[in-house]
Parts: structure tokens; C-alpha cells; sequence
């Protein structure tokens, strides 16, 4: 568990990290894959509607979350209630 300074808790389970924001109503779930890109072509024309396109969130300066050097890519979607899902892929520097 990683919790941060904002109010966030983050869980990891073996790929699969569920995000809990103190003031947030709802949970955030985040997907690990290999090849962010990848996934995104192939799920995209089939069945998710994707409210982000793939982007770089965060470059790991300090050891904490990633690799120094590394890159923290994700694309959003959401379920048919709302909550928010996230395909997730680091990029080693």
C-alpha cells in the first residue's frame, strides 16, 4: 500500500492496483500491461470507449513510484456505472 500526502491510497494486486481518494465517492481501478499502445488499438474499435487516449502522466525522477528515468503511461475508460478504469504501463529510462 502507498499512501500519499493528498489523501490517496494505492493497492496492489499482482497487476492489478485499486486507487481510494479520502474525498473521492468512488474506487479507480488500474490495469498493468506490457504494451499500453497495444491494447489500446486492439480494445478501441471493439468494445471501450476510451475517455483519455493514451498519454504520459508522471516521469519517475526519484525512486519511489518507477525507475528514475522511467515514464508512467495510461489510457481511461470507464464502466457502465462510472467508475473509472485505467490501462497502465511503465517505460524504463
Amino acid at each position: 500500500m502507498k499512501v500519499d500526502p493528498l489523501g490517496l491510497a494505492s493497492f496492489d494486486f499482482s497487476g492489478i492496483r485499486l486507487l481510494l481518494e479520502e474525498a473521492g465517492l468512488k474506487a479507480n481501478l488500474y490495469f498493468w500491461v506490457e504494451v499500453l499502445h497495444a491494447v489500446y488499438d486492439k480494445f478501441r474499435p471493439k468494445w471501450v470507449e476510451f475517455i483519455k487516449d493514451p498519454q504520459i502522466v508522471q516521469r519517475h525522477e526519484a525512486d519511489v513510484f518507477g525507475k528514475p528515468g522511467g515514464e508512467e503511461w495510461m489510457a481511461f475508460f470507464s464502466d457502465r456505472s462510472g467508475n473509472l478504469l485505467v490501462t497502465i504501463t511503465d517505460i524504463s529510462g
